[in-house]
């Protein structure tokens, strides 16, 4: 369970974003709440997050900004997953997705409905995450949809938790191709992940080790010691199972050492 609120809590980025360039005052100062809401949240202070939201929101409600409406709800529900307040994550994302009035783009809505999936998963709801996962696929069904490489990592998730490692890699594949397409990293090594867990599950153990070897070097080049530490858990299990006792015992070592040293962001 740990280690599947690891994987899918950094990628709640990819759900979120701030409006395009801003064309009055208004929008300029919701704009800026947003950046400001990035920057705290980035730094693991999620309160100062929520409030720089809720603050953008009222800005955007007040003169019936959409763009800036979905997604600042968007960011609230990810500040409030991200602070442990799941139901008020859900509340946020119920207001923008229950909102006929609001003209949000097909784009977003698929976005606001990932987000659902995401909060289901992370509550081990698998049955509600996979429906809204679909409800998110029938807005997004090709790479040219932003979250379309994070949707598929989701459902690879999904398709492992079911104990369907063939389709979850396959998946896997399928996310990667378009991950890495995309600037950042961090879904890339997502996917790589998920494509070893898949071949552990398997016990493919050989097989798991190039994809781990990557998304450990893409960690450690963004910076996330959670991840690092989740990959080398997975380096020791993927080697224990090909029989390099030594190797795992290394590999344990080093994820206890990351375990052991890891601090919150200031």
């Amino acid at each position: 369970m740990r280690l599947r609120i690891i994987l899918f809590a950094l990628i709640l980025s990819a759900c979120a974003g701030t409006p395009q360039e801003p064309q009055n005052a208004r929008l300029a100062q919701a704009a800026d709440y947003n950046r400001r809401g990035e920057a705290a949240l980035e730094h693991g202070d999620y309160r100062r997050a929520l409030a720089y939201y809720r603050e953008a929101l009222r800005i955007d409600l007040s003169i019936e900004h959409a763009e800036g409406i979905a997604i600042n709800s968007i960011n609230l529900a990810r500040a409030h997953q991200l602070a442990g307040e799941t139901d008020l994550a859900h509340q946020a994302l119920d207001d923008v997705l229950g909102a006929s009035a609001l003209r949000v783009a097909p784009e977003l809505t698929a976005a606001a409905r990932l987000r659902k999936a995401l909060l289901y998963q992370s509550e081990g709801k698998l049955a509600d995450a996979s429906a809204w996962a679909e409800r998110s696929e029938a807005l997004c069904k090709d790479a040219v949809c932003a979250w379309r490489g994070t949707l598929l990592n989701l459902q690879a998730r999904l398709a492992l938790a079911r104990a369907d490692a063939p389709a979850a890699h396959a998946l896997a594949v399928q996310a990667l191709a378009i991950n890495r397409t995309r600037t950042g990293g961090k879904e890339t090594a997502n996917s790589l992940r998920l494509q070893a867990e898949a071949n552990i599950q398997q016990r493919q153990f050989a097989a798991a080790l190039a994809p781990l070897s990557e998304a450990l070097a893409q960690d450690k080049r963004l910076g996330l010691p959670d991840r690092i530490e989740a990959d080398l858990a997975l380096m020791a299990e993927a080697h224990a199972g090909a029989g390099n006792a030594e190797q795992a015992r290394e590999f344990r070592l080093r994820a206890a050492s990351v375990n052991k040293r890891r601090m919150p962001v200031e």
